[in-house]
């Protein structure tokens, strides 16, 4: 048994943020049946009795040496980690007892959960072809060596978005679906399977392709609310458009961990545009709260650490890098950072 750390806030009917300890996931499955693919590359499928509790859970799969040795590609930088999601199911999808077939055949190739099962559907009934593309997306951008194939899929939906709506497949099956994107670091979108949940796994798969522009217009298409703006400014600091964030975040209180995250993002673009003291003090305000995750307070650490660089205090940097070590000793980044600091 592994014991995990997850802290999980209610924002909005339906909606909840998940701070894990580690690493951030995107999971995927129906009632009873899950597919996941940890960042070891390794892929499971867990199949339970939904209400119960109780789940098998089996690796269909190698890890990722065993993916490199098959001289398969790494799944591209960024690309959100999936694993298995441990909590509660939705209700399972009850057809009446006049469900037409291709009702029936569409609950078999969702419960199925396969591209290959799903992609068949397609092929018999193409007027509901929309609605099992739909639920094949986070199966194809699991895997590196689909992951184009699944950002093109995931195009065509957006692109169709409001066509889908109108399925009654699509209707009734989302609802079952939980999806938990990730959306920054230590902050995770729990939700059903739903527009919004696409428009942010498909900016996510944007930004990991690193098309900044394409990925913030999708944003710009979803209803705004704090969970965009974490994506966007995360997004806008990878594009290198720190004058944005710092706009945008100029009246953030540190009052949540999604606001403590937006004030780390308005650090880095202090820091980025050279007002090195002001992004110190910035990510002090982000560190004031203790009972804030702490994923992100140590994210907090070692960006700040990289503004002390920068202004020579080495001896500071070499102190907070040396925090963050004794709540988590496999941070990435951290040891490499000590090798080129001086010991105190």
């Amino acid at each position: 048994m592994t014991l995990r750390f997850r802290k999980s806030v209610k924002i909005m009917p339906g909606v909840r943020l998940n701070f894990n300890k580690n690493s951030t996931s995107l999971s995927f499955g129906v009632p009873g049946a899950r597919m996941s693919v940890n960042t070891k590359g390794d892929i499971y499928r867990s199949v339970g009795i939904p209400g119960t509790g109780i789940y098998d859970v089996e690796r269909v799969s190698g890890k990722a040496r065993a993916r490199a040795k098959a001289g398969i590609p790494e799944v591209p930088e960024n690309l959100p980690p999936i694993e298995i999601f441990e909590g509660e199911v939705g209700t399972p999808v009850t057809l009446g007892l006049f469900a037409k077939k291709y009702e029936r055949d569409f609950d078999v190739a969702v419960n199925a959960f396969t591209v290959d099962m799903l992609k068949n559907y397609e092929t018999v009934y193409p007027e509901h072809a929309l609605t099992a593309r739909a639920f094949t997306v986070t199966l194809l951008m699991s895997k590196s060596e689909n992951f184009d194939e699944g950002m093109a899929v995931a195009s065509e939906i957006w692109g169709k978005r409001h066509e889908l709506m109108e399925n009654d497949l699509w209707l009734r099956y989302s609802k079952h679906v939980r999806l938990t994107t990730p959306i920054a670091p230590g902050i995770v979108l729990r939700s059903v399977w739903s527009m919004k949940a696409l428009g942010l796994i498909y900016s996510e798969g944007l930004q990991a392709q690193k098309k900044f522009k394409e990925a913030l217009e999708v944003l710009g298409q979803i209803q705004q609310d704090v969970i965009v703006h974490v994506a966007s400014c995360e997004i806008q600091i990878q594009a290198g458009m720190f004058d944005e964030v710092i706009k945008s975040t100029d009246e953030i209180e540190n009052t949540d961990d999604a606001s403590t995250i937006l004030l780390i993002f308005r650090g880095i673009a202090l820091r980025e545009k050279g007002a090195l003291d002001a992004a110190i003090e910035v990510f002090k305000l982000a560190r004031a709260k203790k009972d804030r995750s702490e994923v992100i307070l140590n994210k907090a650490l070692f960006e700040r650490a990289q503004a002390y660089e920068k202004l020579g205090k080495k001896a500071m940097a070499r102190k907070d890098y040396e925090k963050i070590l004794a709540t988590d000793g496999s941070y990435d980044g951290v040891a490499e950072k000590l090798k080129d600091l001086p010991s105190t």
